[in-house]
Formats: C-alpha cells, structure tokens, sequence
C-alpha cells in the first residue's frame, strides 16, 4: 500500500469504475447493509439499478476513510420504484471494485 491518500475520483471516474464493476460483480456488500435494515425493504436490485442510472448525483463531499485506505461516496438516485435512495459506497479503484456500506430511502 502506498502511503500517499489517494485523490478522490471525479464524478465521470466513479462512474466508469461502477458500470465496469457492475458489469463484472466485483461488488459486495457489508453486513450492515445487507442485514441491518431489512426494514428499509431496499435490495441489492434497487442498488445496482440506482448506481447505472445516469443521473445519479453525488450527494456529499467523497470521504476518506483511513482504516480501509478507501474513498467513500455519498450516491444520490432512484430505486426501481422511482423513489429517491441514497447509497454510500466504499471504492477500490485500483482493483475496480466496490462494497455497499448502506443505503436508505428518501420518501
């Protein structure tokens, strides 16, 4: 691992590596999203939907999280209902890949 920080990816850049980590399911998720919240009835489904969508906005400033050397992103989209969701996602960009850390509806 470099221990230079990484610059966090510009919007076009994080798109690329999901349609490209989507299309190859190199994404996971953390317990937590996938368990935690059954409640919130969002699957995995509305996710990828939301993350191919392209009118996604991002809905914060990236995040640097240390512990996992990774930047974390803050998705704004649809579900496949058409409700607002909102996504955060941890990005290996090296590897192309990412992990769903949680995710919740709007309405």
């Amino acid at each position: 691992m470099s221990s230079k920080r990484p610059e966090p990816l510009s919007r076009t850049e994080l798109k690329k590596i999901l349609d490209s980590a989507i299309k190859s399911g190199a994404y996971i998720e953390t317990f937590h999203a996938r368990f935690d919240h059954v409640e919130r009835q969002i699957d995995l489904n509305d996710v990828l939907y939301g993350l191919q969508r392209p009118d996604w906005k991002l809905g914060s400033p990236p995040r640097f999280d240390k512990e996992f050397w990774s930047w974390e992103y803050t998705v704004r989209t649809m579900d496949l209902e058409g409700s607002p969701l909102t996504i955060v996602i941890s990005v290996d960009s090296r590897n192309k890949s990412f992990e769903v850390i949680t995710r919740w509806s709007e309405s």
